[in-house]
């Protein structure tokens, strides 16, 4: 009875030790491994019911809210850029319509004549011109080098032109700059030279050759037409249509 009882106590002592054995290899090789995914889990379940500060929050919709002015910022004077473009096209626009509108009336305001000369004429610094349009004595006589008479005679269809040598021949003139003003007055001669009679500014600082042209603002005459050059006395102008032989030349129409 004993030795049965104790044979049996042996054989579960034996299984006893062998299924400590196995529980240690078991934990040895996999202990480790679950007791890492059990902490995960854990920090899982806390991470999960935990709430964030409310400082945290209030600072990242501080930083929210100010990317959001700055983005709105900078579409506003993207906006103000563009809408200030535009004003300067508009601008721009309007100049070049009124440019061209006063380009259009200037060019219908002039008219085209056909000119024909006589041995008497010429000893008179006269000319005869045949008229497309209706003119007006007074109105002047252009061609490309500049000004080249005035009407002193009108009919139907021809005008009689005084040449810049007559005596009665007078043009208020201006230099380029618009510091001096003068008359340039016709002499009578054969010469291409009109006198130069200064009304203001200072004739000393007028420059050799320096260019005369028609004043602005002369009902008569189309402003900044060259009438001629300075000669080197300073007190004549070559007049720069003298030796104009052009059969056509442009004159101041009226409606």
């Amino acid at each position: 009875m004993l030795g049965f009882t104790s044979n049996r106590y042996s054989k579960h002592k034996t299984i006893f030790l062998i299924i400590l054995a196995a529980s240690v290899v078991f934990w040895y090789l996999n202990g480790p491994a679950m007791l890492s995914r059990m902490m995960l889990k854990m920090r899982y379940h806390m991470y999960q019911y935990q709430k964030p500060s409310a400082a945290l929050v209030q600072h990242y919709q501080d930083v929210e809210q100010e990317e959001l002015a700055l983005k709105l910022e900078a579409e506003m004077m993207l906006y103000h850029a563009k809408i200030s473009a535009i004003k300067k096209l508009q601008g721009q626009n309007q100049a070049l319509l009124d440019l061209m509108k006063q380009s259009d009336q200037q060019i219908n305001s002039l008219g085209v004549a056909r000119r024909f000369y006589h041995s008497s004429h010429a000893a008179n610094h006269t000319y005869m011109i045949q008229l497309t349009r209706k003119a007006n004595v007074g109105q002047a006589v252009m061609s490309e080098h500049g000004i080249a008479g005035q009407i002193v005679a009108v009919d139907e269809h021809f005008a009689k032109v005084n040449d810049l040598n007559h005596p009665d021949t007078m043009i208020p003139v201006e230099n380029a700059s618009g510091s001096v003003h003068a008359i340039a007055k016709g002499i009578g001669n054969t010469k291409d030279l009109m006198a130069l009679e200064v009304i203001s500014g200072d004739r000393s600082t007028l420059a050799m050759h320096e260019a005369f042209y028609t004043s602005s603002g002369n009902h008569h005459y189309r402003g900044q037409q060259l009438v001629g050059q300075l000669d080197d006395s300073g007190h004549m102008i070559h007049i720069s249509t003298y030796n104009d032989q052009q059969h056509w030349v442009l004159y101041e129409s009226v409606k």
